[in-house]
């Protein structure tokens, strides 16, 4: 074959491979402001890649996080009126084609927590912030919460649980009953599994206090624990053997104990200016 006649291919075929090659994926969204008489408002757009492990094929999936939040503020009120949604995206056919889920709340913000996807109502006329902790896989709500929440795991099994503590004193729609100074709920990464209400004259106590763990290793308490005790049970029975304390800024100490997967409201050791009684978890 003649020289420029094999240049002349090689080129033909070098262009064709370099048009059939998967152009590089993007995704793109604006932000804006506007304003006028009496009201301000500011839609920020943005995104979040994400890799979420799956426990069964031992692989990873990767995610794409659309996230659009709108607030507006009105002249002479505090706070922002504000509505947040935020879209997961999958590979289908395409890259990042497949709509994963869609969550849409109220919170001034959205971010990636562990397994979760959190989004956080700022706080407004002394109200303390109020979070929802969404699960990453599925965009099902699990919990609320004000106080850091804390992890638990049975070492060597599939099981996970979360504690988690709102006050009365959340941001709008918190989801403490009438009545309480605040509610701690136990919780899987799938659904809550129980909740209990903890109830007292003493308004001061409304607000949240700090949440630890503590069982026979970890006394000093901690925000995440192993059940070493309970190692490779896979079974839900195996939650329990800790408790978890909740310190109030008066120095005032709750104690709960978790046995079966639920808490032992009988051996609760309280303050004599709280009660507490289960609640549905739903």
């Amino acid at each position: 074959m003649d020289r420029p006649i094999f240049l002349l291919l090689l080129t033909v075929l070098l262009a064709a491979a370099s048009s059939s090659a998967a152009a590089p994926f993007t995704m793109k969204s604006e932000s804006n402001a506007s304003e006028s008489p009496g009201r301000q408002t500011i839609v920020n757009t943005s995104f979040a890649f994400v890799s979420l492990y799956n426990a069964e094929q031992k692989n990873f999936t990767n995610m794409l996080i659309s996230q659009r939040i709108e607030s507006t503020n009105h002249s002479g009120v505090e706070g922002a009126d504000s509505h947040l949604e935020a879209i997961a995206w999958i590979t289908g056919k395409t890259t990042y084609d497949t709509k994963l889920w869609v969550i849409k709340d109220s919170g001034e913000r959205g971010e990636e927590l562990g397994d979760f996807y959190r989004t956080t109502k700022y706080g407004c006329c002394g109200a303390e912030q109020l979070h929802r902790a969404y699960n990453l896989k599925t965009g099902q709500y699990i919990f609320s919460f004000t106080a850091e929440p804390a992890f638990i795991d049975v070492p060597n099994t599939s099981i996970k649980r979360n504690i988690s503590y709102v006050s009365a004193n959340a941001a709008s729609d918190g989801p403490v009953p009438s009545g309480g100074i605040g509610a701690l709920t136990l919780s899987s990464n799938d659904s809550r599994i129980d909740s209990i209400l903890l109830e007292s004259d003493d308004g001061e106590l409304a607000w949240s206090p700090k949440l630890l763990l503590v069982d026979k290793k970890e006394v000093q308490g901690a925000s995440r624990l192993s059940l070493w005790h309970s190692n490779r049970e896979n079974k839900a029975e195996a939650v329990g053997g800790f408790s978890v304390k909740l310190f109030f800024d008066d120095g005032m100490v709750a104690i709960i104990p978790v046995n079966g997967d639920k808490f032992d409201i009988q051996k609760a050791s309280l303050p004599k200016t709280i009660t507490i009684k289960r609640i549905s978890a739903e």
